[in-house]
């Protein structure tokens, strides 16, 4: 009895660290995310992975509000994938910078898919959806800016 009680001790805290650790509550995957990307086609597409843990990610949301209030949503659009496992540090997040873009929780697959194993992550395609650049690290507005309006005419040169 008494070789069994330190292993039962054990189960009893792995289950109660897996059980308050939340996860990533309704993540998506591959297949939403393409729905998603589907569902933006013929407009620039920005895809901004991030963690509202994240310093770097945290100082770069103003830029992506600012952006996507001055000219989101006609000719190009921004879409946010977060890695936050804590739904309501997210929510704070959102709310405290104001973030006027769809956000979706991702799960870790898509999120090694996207090659954003460090955050934030920022990945651009062009309006039919064929990938054209990611940023790795913090970008600011006019940078964003840049990218977008280099796609777009890229984009027009080839069509």
């Amino acid at each position: 009895m008494k070789k069994t009680a330190p292993l039962l001790l054990i189960a009893f805290i792995l289950a109660l660290i897996t059980a308050c650790s939340g996860g990533r509550e309704n993540a998506i995957g591959q297949s939403e995310y393409e729905k998603i990307k589907s569902e933006r086609s013929g407009k620039v597409l920005v895809v901004n992975v991030f963690a509202s843990w994240c310093p770097p990610c945290a100082a770069e949301t103003p830029g992506f509000v600012s952006l996507y209030a001055q000219d989101g949503g006609e000719n190009f659009e921004i879409v946010g994938l977060s890695i936050d496992e804590n739904r309501r540090e997210l929510d704070r997040f959102l709310s405290r910078y104001k973030v006027n873009y769809p956000t979706f929780v991702i799960d870790e697959t898509l999120q090694r898919r996207l090659f954003a194993d460090k955050v934030p992550t920022t990945v651009i395609y062009y309006p039919d959806g064929e990938y054209y650049a990611t940023i790795f690290g913090a970008v600011n507005k006019p940078t964003l800016l840049m990218h977008v309006e280099k796609a777009q005419k890229r984009y027009a040169e080839k069509n």
